[in-house]
């Protein structure tokens, strides 16, 4: 059996599914019994191998729906401007508490790093088994080559935050050698000199687990090794 390929997205779910459908329907594409909607196959000649003209439909499907994944991370950074306002002046408050912690010498102790907030970014790309990158504002994630067997539609977003953070998907992509995702911090507050690492985020902001990780402080930056997709953020 060919690999699916595996559509992730959030917000245009919908739409993606009702241009997978139109566009298997214009290029002769079968969706196999039992196959959910957001898996793509192939369709096969005569001795089940797949057809040159089916793989590009494939292709083209999947470039069009990173296309609207990228329109829609255009659209939610324009939402996102007041919301990007407020978590400036929450960042400027904290600097002043910072100060005035180092002032009179108190302690104070962080769990997940805080920074400047950042505009919300993100980016969409077709990846497949040649690999390639995703830059997501300031941040980066590369999937080497052999990592990936079959296309799939990544997408990055980085939201306004006081955290430096990414949330991956499709949630749960695994890779046969591992993805390599690095963080910029060159807008936060380190308040001692410890060494930073990226850590795997649930929903609620809890921290799961920590990523084996570099921290480059010439550089401002931590890169680790990703073996699925989820949300990630900088600690310390």
């Amino acid at each position: 059996m060919w690999p699916k390929a595996l559509v992730s997205s959030r917000s245009h779910a919908t739409l993606a599914v009702g241009l997978l459908v139109a566009a298997m329907g214009c290029s002769g594409l079968d969706t196999p019994t039992g196959a959910t909607s957001d898996h793509i196959l192939p369709a096969s000649d005569a001795a089940g191998a797949p057809t040159a003209n089916s793989w590009k439909s494939t292709h083209d499907s999947l470039m069009a729906i990173a296309a609207q994944a990228r329109d829609r991370i255009h659209q939610e950074r324009d939402q996102r401007k007041a919301e990007y306002a407020a978590a400036r002046q929450a960042w400027n408050a904290y600097r002043r508490d910072i100060a005035e912690a180092k002032k009179h010498k108190r302690d104070f102790a962080i769990e997940v790093l805080r920074c400047e907030p950042q505009e919300y970014a993100g980016d969409a790309e077709v990846i497949g088994p040649e690999g390639g990158t995703l830059h997501v504002g300031k941040h980066e994630l590369k999937i080497p080559k052999g990592a990936l067997d079959h296309e799939v539609v990544i997408t990055g977003e980085a939201p306004v935050s006081e955290l430096v953070e990414v949330e991956l998907e499709p949630h749960g992509l695994t890779f046969a050698r591992p993805a390599r995702l690095k963080l910029n911090y060159d807008t936060c507050v380190v308040p001692m000199d410890l060494n930073l690492f990226i850590v795997y985020l649930n929903d609620t902001g809890k921290v799961l687990d920590v990523r084996p990780s570099t921290d480059k402080k010439g550089l401002q930056e931590v890169v680790g090794d990703l073996d699925h997709f989820s949300r990630y953020a900088v600690a310390w």
